[in-house]
């Protein structure tokens, strides 16, 4: 760029010096005008260059700023409030934003923030069809919007979306969406020195005029056809002026920059300078030569500065400062480039403090969970080899292997056999609840029948249900292959998990068990229902939770370790499905569990969650 400059302004010098001594007359006039039309579009087409960085510059910029918000503060894993409270906090530090929005993985609004501040529950709505969540969910990567209207203002907008992505399995949990209004970029084009009435404005692929001095240019939906070439054409105004264009590309859209001054005005300095060349050529060349080579001294010393200073900075040496000893363009831009130097030498060190925070707390909280699995593995296992000790004495206190018992001695040794049983249950909850924490449970994927697990899963229950006197019911969907592929084990363990807190809560009425099939969506699902008490709307989080139940008193009339759901989820998950809940106070609740549908074996049929970093 520094030698292209040299080489024109040389090259312009060298004409008007030797021109007057190898030309006369028109001939000279002709090349004088001609020199004086190039340097008017050369100079158009600067200034369409520098505005095109700026835009980009400050797109990119948004769209950092959309990233930061992502990856560094962990938008998707924060509170709803918190939430709300950064996009809100994003959307008043950066005007171009007209409204925010967090969309997640299944393409519904789920938190928002809007310029208007009218922003409400009420206004969120799905998004799953549409290409900002289409676009970033399918490729991971940021989508750029075709310029669209809004409805309320007529303003242009263009949307920006950024896909969460998910680091364990490298697809998109949800987008963040911004709609990015176009008068902050004509804001930039405002603080551009134009001579006479020059004018710029931005065009994008449809040509449409998007960003205008004139808001009634862009209210009135004006579109424009900018020229292929630099020049002199018909203006957005219709009358003849100089034009000068340069393209930009967000993500697939591409916008143009045009820069437009009136032809009189741009060539006034050529058509005067027609007027007085031939009587004053002698003069104007000494002026001119002594003028041109300290103009372009002064044009190429800045910006071979300005060069040096920026590959420094790209080296990584953020400590390098641009010279300022000019009030004129090129001291404002070294002063803009040391401000946005310290900008990012601010960041960079922000950024830095918080990994370094992140990393202490990441491994603290790794430490404290290895801790405490080791913990309750051990304590596990010491606790299960004396009551297993219990509970064979029991038994064979029972069997009379002592001698007979009275039935006040046969009543308390059931008892204390029953107790037994219980505790060794709730060892063996909190020892599976351990390993899935520690990340060391095996899934074993082979075939099985749906449909005889679930018979013999009723057939088990078979004694709780005459003991309340409940009806059971099953359902099986006729598209429910024969055979499926997955851990019959450990799927087993969650519905008997389920059907028992089913017949336990369940006082009177029915208990069923329904199994379908989604082949459109390539899953299938277990429904466990009951007739029983219910669950409060504020505890239907709460029932997952590791020693959490809906009743947490000590005299509560159902009892449990609150860990069968919690150990339910983590299975569920494990075995990547879903596990959700409907209830209703009195009138009972349903669990449903929606895992993937396999009907062939995996390559691995034995995933272990520790070699997977699940």
């Amino acid at each position: 760029m520094r030698r292209s400059i040299r080489t024109r302004l040389l090259v312009t010098l060298i004409g008007l010096a030797v021109g007057p001594l190898l030309v006369v007359g028109v001939l000279l006039d002709w090349q004088i005008f001609t020199v004086q039309q190039q340097q008017a579009i050369a100079l158009q087409h600067e200034v369409a260059a520098r505005e095109s960085t700026l835009v980009a510059a400050f797109v990119q910029q948004l769209e950092n700023d959309l990233r930061s918000l992502v990856q560094v503060r962990g938008l998707k894993e924060l509170p709803l409030d918190q939430q709300k409270s950064l996009l809100s906090e994003l959307l008043s530090y950066r005007n171009a934003f007209d409204r925010i929005f967090l969309v997640d993985a299944t393409g519904q609004e789920q938190a928002g923030a809007s310029r208007t501040g009218l922003f409400t529950a009420a206004d969120l709505r799905s998004r799953a069809q549409a290409e900002e969540f289409v676009g970033p969910t399918t490729s991971g990567r940021v989508y750029y919007s075709a310029v669209h209207t809004d409805s309320a203002s007529g303003e242009p907008l263009m949307t920006i979306a950024v896909p969460l992505l998910n680091l364990r399995s490298g697809s998109a949990d949800g987008v963040l969406v911004a709609d990015v209004r176009f008068k902050p970029i004509q804001d930039l084009f405002s603080g551009v020195e134009t001579t006479d009435q020059g004018v710029i404005y931005m065009v994008d692929s449809t040509k449409r005029v998007v960003a205008h001095v004139d808001p009634s240019v862009i209210l009135k939906g004006t579109y424009f056809a900018p020229p292929a070439q630099d020049g002199i054409y018909t203006g957005l105004n219709g009358t003849s002026a100089v034009l000068a264009t340069n393209s930009i590309h967000l993500g697939e859209q591409t916008f143009t920059i045009v820069t437009e001054k009136p032809t009189a005005v741009a060539l006034a300095l050529a058509i005067n300078t027609l007027v007085i060349v031939t009587g004053l050529i002698l003069i104007v060349l000494v002026i001119a030569v002594g003028v041109g080579l300290l103009g372009v001294r002064q044009i190429v010393r800045p910006i071979q500065a300005l060069a040096s200073t920026a590959q420094a900075i790209q080296q990584g040496d953020l400590s390098q400062k641009a010279d300022v000893s000019s009030s004129d363009e090129f001291g404002q831009l070294a002063r803009t480039f040391n401000a946005m130097t310290d900008a990012i030498l601010h960041r960079e060190k922000e950024l830095r403090q918080q990994a370094e925070e992140l990393r202490v707390a990441t491994a603290k909280a790794k430490e404290s969970a290895r801790v405490k699995g080791e913990f309750l593995a051990n304590m596990s296992h010491e606790l299960r080899t004396p009551l297993n000790a219990i509970i064979g004495f029991s038994d064979m206190l029972l069997m009379g292997m002592v001698g007979e018992l009275t039935e006040q001695q046969k009543h308390k040794v059931e008892r204390l056999r029953e107790n037994g049983h219980r505790l060794l249950a709730l060892i063996n909850n909190v020892l599976d609840l351990t390993r899935i924490e520690a990340r060391r449970i095996e899934i074993a994927q082979k075939p099985f029948s749906p449909a005889a697990l679930a018979k013999r899963l009723i057939a088990q229950m078979e004694v709780l249900a005459q003991k309340n006197a409940l009806d059971v019911k099953t359902g099986i969907d006729p598209e429910l292959p024969a055979s499926l592929v997955g851990d019959e084990q450990r799927i087993e363990q969650v519905v008997v998990n389920l059907l028992s807190n089913a017949f336990k809560f369940t006082d009177q009425g029915s208990v069923a068990l329904e199994i379908t099939a989604n082949r459109a969506e390539h899953t299938w699902s277990l429904s466990v229902s009951d007739t029983g008490i219910g669950i409060p709307p504020h505890a239907l989080d709460l029932i997952f939770e590791e020693f959490r139940q809906v009743d947490g008193s000590s005299s509560r009339a159902y009892k449990g370790s609150g860990l069968g759901l919690a150990i339910t989820r983590n299975l569920v998950r494990v075995m990547d499905g879903q596990i959700s809940v409907k209830s209703e106070l009195g009138k009972g609740s349903t669990f449903t569990v929606t895992l993937p549908m396999l009907e062939e074996a995996p390559g691995n049929t034995v995933l272990q969650l520790e070699a997977m970093g699940a």
